[in-house]
């Protein structure tokens, strides 16, 4: 009776079932008969990695697979296309490299997947980027929509030889609506190659009309390019790595490069300071209007105090970071101060008098009473309380705040109270986020801390926690109090408990305050290195 019931269901309630279910369900589910089976395909197959050993001589996915196949994931390591001699030698017991060859015909094979969306490459440390003859033929895949690199994006010209010039290339790219790039690490100690801006002349304009989301690497994108085009549909877009230099002669800043997208909703400029250039001011002189007027969330790496930007902000923005690229704490190690040295970065790290003056501009805007997240960065100064006390007047709206702060030199006191107080009259404030450069603060690059001086910061944040949870408002749900012990850098959790005595309980279970996670995604690139 059962079966017979199943039997006559609609297809298409069929696939809302499937869709319901995780995919240890939907195995068993296809496993019970055929037309079942059927059904369960399109979930089963729709998303495919490709492993190097799973690669058969005759093809790379089955073709009777192609109609189901919507997200493929190339993960391993391209043999550089070229003589034997030239192959990577991989150490014993890594997993061996894909080696792509023309006549797998993963142009027309691509093109006959009718619901690819999306291509990702992601490899492992030794990856070495992605051959000319397949990102060719992913780009030019008239259905795909979403491209992702992590890792490298292309092989170095003396590993490829099918890469032609790329100075002349007409390059029929599909019409994609993001397009993402995250390498093992955003530090490079030189600028890009040629062959990498080259590539991005060829592919940006393509995709200009239709790009929705774009992170890339700052040195990397042609400014005349971007500034030249239209991206009428651009919502998202983060920059990051070395800040480019912008001649000052031309009048132009980074503002006025990125002023032709008008649906921007996400910026990030998570930009790192060359040594030698001094912040960067965004607002240009002949700039009369505010270019992104849906702008949602905003994030600058060293904000200059002087920029008119600030006093401009539209009434959409409802998420603002003023902070650090990377965080300032990642220069407190020398190891991490020399590696920064040989970047020739430097982290000029804006006072608490110098924030404030960004704050009082924003006072001015349309954005003050709509921002609802904010989070700060800056060292302590004469105007710290100042700038504490100002936060709840210019923000009244606040459900979420990260403060990085860093004790002026020379002073060990740890003002929580003057914080907690300041912050009293945040009355829609949840979720606190706050870095308190504590003296106790283990910080340890190759081993873990000593059980003492993790117990001793644990006790110093707990009864930081405490303080805050009694005289911040009653609608504070979480303190968190950031930790670095050995190579992690992960938010304390501390949920608040209201009773008599209001007092603050650490709670590891909890992974994520507020959509953020725990884990500080921001801190371990030096780990990377």
């Amino acid at each position: 009776m059962s079966s017979d019931i199943i039997s006559r269901l609609h297809d298409d309630v069929l696939r809302r079932i499937t869709d319901c279910l995780d995919m240890g369900s939907v195995k068993s589910l296809s496993s019970t008969c055929s037309s079942l089976r059927a059904t369960c395909m399109p979930v089963l197959f729709s998303f495919i990695s490709i492993w190097p050993e799973s690669i058969p001589e005759e093809g790379f996915v089955p073709a009777s697979l192609w109609p189901y196949v919507r997200s493929l994931v190339f993960f391993g390591a391209f043999i550089p296309v070229m003589q034997p001699r030239g192959y990577v030698k991989l150490p014993p017991k890594r997993t061996p490299p894909i080696q792509f060859s023309p006549r797998y015909a993963l142009s027309e094979a691509l093109s006959q997947m009718p619901n690819l969306r999306t291509i990702t490459f992601s490899g492992e440390p030794l990856f070495v980027g992605v051959p000319w003859i397949v990102l060719s033929a992913v780009l030019t895949t008239p259905q795909l929509q979403n491209i992702r690199f992590v890792g490298p994006m292309m092989m170095w010209p003396k590993q490829d030889s099918t890469r032609p010039s790329l100075k002349r290339l007409t390059l029929p790219v599909a019409p994609l609506s993001s397009f993402v790039w995250s390498p093992c690490s955003p530090y490079r100690d030189r600028p890009p190659p040629d062959y990498e801006r080259q590539f991005f002349m060829v592919v940006l304009p393509a995709v200009s009309p239709s790009l929705e989301v774009a992170k890339l690497q700052s040195e990397s994108v042609p400014h005349r390019v971007v500034m030249n085009h239209d991206w009428p549909r651009l919502r998202t877009l983060t920059l990051e790595g070395r800040r480019r230099t912008i001649d000052p002669s031309t009048g132009l800043t980074l503002m006025s490069i990125l002023a032709r997208m008008p649906r921007l909703n996400v910026l990030k400029l998570d930009l790192a300071q060359r040594v030698g250039l001094e912040r960067q001011i965004m607002w240009p002189a002949s700039m009369t209007r505010f270019p992104w007027p849906h702008l949602e969330t905003l994030s600058i790496a060293y904000p200059h105090p002087d920029d008119e930007i600030y006093a401009h902000l539209p009434s959409s923005l409802h998420r603002l970071a003023l902070r650090c690229w990377p965080r300032h704490y990642i220069c407190s190690l020398e190891n991490n101060r020399r590696l920064m040295e040989r970047l020739t970065w430097y982290s000029p790290i804006l006072t608490s008098s110098e924030m404030l003056r960004i704050v009082h501009r924003i006072r001015t805007s349309a954005s003050a009473s709509s921002i609802v997240e904010l989070d700060l960065e800056f060292q302590e100064d004469e105007q710290r309380l100042e700038l504490y006390r100002a936060i709840p007047v210019v923000f009244p709206s606040l459900t979420f705040l990260q403060i990085h702060r860093y004790r002026t030199e020379g002073v060990n006191g740890l003002p929580v109270v003057d914080i907690a107080q300041s912050l009293a009259s945040l009355s829609c404030l949840c979720a606190l986020r706050v870095h308190l450069d504590l003296v106790e603060s283990p910080y340890s690059i190759i081993n873990d801390p000593s059980e003492i001086a993790f117990s001793t910061f644990l006790k110093t944040s707990q009864e930081a926690a405490n303080v805050f949870s009694r005289i911040l408002s009653s609608s504070v749900v979480w303190v968190c109090i950031l930790i670095r012990r050995g190579t992690q850098n992960e938010w304390l959790p501390y949920r608040v408990v209201r009773n008599d005595t209001p007092h603050a309980v650490l709670d590891t279970s909890v992974h994520k305050v507020e959509s953020y996670p725990c884990k500080d995604p921001d801190a371990p690139y030096d780990d990377n290195l």
